[in-house]
């Protein structure tokens, strides 16, 4: 615990109220899984809908790199799973939170160790950039979408 107080407060003031708001965001995102699907896809936003793809001007890059850094620091100390579809909902409320146009992305593939069960998968894009999830995001099938 002492550790994780040191790394904190090397943090940057702005970086700290990033972690912070993370922090909350994952909570969040986890409590909805304790509901049906229908109540998170609501707060995710419009299903099958996308986002522009194009650049983002290098200060919103700058951002939504600070919002994923922010959800994979806090992530791994919270007393609860936090994979991919929490992330993503996290990152998207997040950027939701600073007007920033987002997209999630919810997919399907094969396990790559028993080729008959399917693995899920859920990923977040802001413009042209992966912020959650985006390691795995190649080796699925999107089957739905929400902006």
């Amino acid at each position: 615990m002492i550790v994780v107080l040191r790394k904190y407060r090397r943090l940057l003031p702005g970086e700290r109220r990033l972690l912070r708001e993370a922090v909350r965001a994952l909570a969040r995102a986890r409590l909805t899984l304790f509901f049906p699907f229908a109540r998170l896809a609501a707060r995710l936003g419009t299903a099958g809908a996308v986002s522009p793809e194009d650049a983002l001007p290098a200060e919103q890059a700058e951002l939504v790199a600070a919002i994923a850094r922010a959800i994979d620091r806090a992530a791994p100390y919270l007393p609860w799973q936090c994979r991919c579809l929490v992330r993503a909902a996290a990152g998207k409320w997040m950027c939701d939170r600073r007007g920033l146009a987002t997209t999630v992305y919810l997919g399907v593939g094969k396990q790559e160790a028993d080729q008959a069960e399917l693995a899920a998968h859920a990923w977040l894009r802001a413009g042209d950039t992966l912020l959650i999830g985006a390691e795995e995001a190649g080796s699925f099938q999107t089957i739905t979408t929400f902006s």
